[in-house]
């Protein structure tokens, strides 16, 4: 481990990541948990994507976490 970060933000649902030389890219997928998708999930029901609805109503955004566990998480707001 070479530095810790703490950032609050919205909840959000993450699966995919960049790297660059610098930075920790991460999409900010704003999205909502949905009790009924959970329940059918595990029940056998519904697939996991099933517990979580997108927020379409709110932006996506991209963080960029410093490699360097030094610095500011910057949320940079995107449409």
């Amino acid at each position: 481990l070479v530095g810790e970060i703490s950032h609050g933000t919205s909840f959000m649902v993450v699966h995919d990541w960049i790297l660059t030389e610098n930075y920790y890219v991460v999409p900010k997928n704003p999205a909502r948990f949905n009790p009924p998708g959970l329940a059918a999930f595990l029940s056998g029901l519904a697939q996991g994507t099933e517990v979580f609805r997108m927020a379409e109503d709110t932006p996506c955004a991209f963080l960029l976490i410093p490699r360097s566990g030094t610095g500011e998480v910057k949320e940079i707001p995107v449409d």
